[in-house]
């Protein structure tokens, strides 16, 4: 479906037009489940992270009257937002079970029914990379939201750079710098 028509899609939605949550969902659905699959991928591929159970979630959490869409690239990019959220709420929890936790019960993190099973390597990397991109992004907040867009929303540098309002060689410069420094800040922790 055509920018143009899932922006009016978001814009139906927002007003509260009957039906328009249904049409919406049914428009984007498939494009968050890549993104979500490719976010699932970056992290060794791990097969037991539930792709449908990120996408439901991420959708929830996007509030249309939170928010003020002003095209199908801004809704990927609030979508990509929920998804590093709700993965590092997960690891996070995850991380506290296993401090807390003296039985061996599951790992995996239910809340409201949705479920997103990590493996210990993949729980960890998610962590550690949202507390160093943290540190990152204290210094200038424009990298963690060119990860937001690269990483967790699948967007092409053209696509970053239309939607942070900034060139394409700024979003290039960050990025390569962003994901040396995240490379070598993982390695370093691990």
């Amino acid at each position: 479906m055509g920018q143009a028509n899932i922006t009016s899609l978001l814009n139906n939605y927002r007003k509260g037009r009957e039906g328009a949550d249904n049409e919406l969902y049914s428009a984007v659905y498939s494009e968050l489940k890549k993104t979500a699959r490719s976010v699932r991928r970056q992290w060794n591929g791990n097969a037991t992270m539930n792709t449908t159970s990120l996408v439901h979630e991420a959708y929830l959490k996007i509030d249309p009257e939170k928010v003020d869409w002003q095209n199908r690239l801004h809704f990927f990019y609030i979508a990509g937002k929920a998804m590093r959220q709700i993965l590092y709420n997960y690891a996070e929890k995850k991380k506290a079970l296993k401090r807390g936790a003296a039985n061996k019960q599951s790992m995996d993190t239910k809340e409201e029914g949705i479920i997103i099973a990590l493996d210990e390597k993949s729980f960890f990397e998610i962590y550690s990379l949202e507390n160093i991109l943290k540190q990152l992004e204290k210094h200038d907040n424009v990298y963690g939201k060119i990860i937001e867009c690269r990483f967790y929303s699948g967007m092409t540098i053209e696509e970053t750079s239309l939607v942070l309002e900034i060139s394409k060689a700024t979003v290039k410069r960050k990025w390569n710098f962003a994901r040396t420094w995240l490379y070598r800040e993982l390695k370093r922790t691990s």
